[in-house]
């Protein structure tokens, strides 16, 4: 799984979570991809954290040894961890842009930190149009959360 900076950033802070997996977007997830999307947040979630007070890093990589800070060559391990809530994280967007207005056709997450850059970005990152553009990271456990869970 890969965490970076977004090149058009839409927000005080805007990173992509990628997992390395091939899957083509969020409409293809089911009950069995919950510890992925688990895993893409808490990520996001610690980027957003680690960011928000600090000056911006280019890239952010998870291996078997865990988080890895890159600035260009060097690397610095940092663990990795549930963070207690914060007054910050209310103001954390995560979610997904669906078919048709999805750009790349690999799963990646938007992790935001408000306030956005402008306020028309308000609709691409809410939940306004039925079935297409963005979908939140809790309607998607929503999703493919066990039937039995569901109601």
């Amino acid at each position: 799984m890969v965490a970076f900076h977004d090149i058009r950033p839409r927000a005080r802070l805007h990173v992509l979570v990628v997992p390395k997996e091939h899957i083509r977007g969020s409409e293809d997830l089911d009950e069995g991809h919950l510890p992925l999307l688990t895993k893409m947040h808490e990520v996001g979630k610690r980027v957003l954290s680690e960011d928000s007070g600090e000056d911006q890093t280019d890239f952010y990589s998870t291996s078997s040894t865990g988080l890895f800070l890159s600035q260009r060559v060097n690397f610095t391990a940092i663990s990795i961890g549930i963070a207690n809530p914060t007054d910050i994280e209310k103001d954390f967007i995560f979610g997904f842009h669906r078919y048709p207005l999805r750009s790349v056709n690999h799963l990646h997450m938007h992790c935001l930190l408000r306030p956005l850059k402008h306020k028309v970005f308000n609709l691409s990152f809410t939940e306004w149009l039925p079935r297409y553009g963005f979908i939140s990271l809790e309607s998607v456990l929503r999703q493919c959360a066990p039937d039995d869970s569901k109601g």
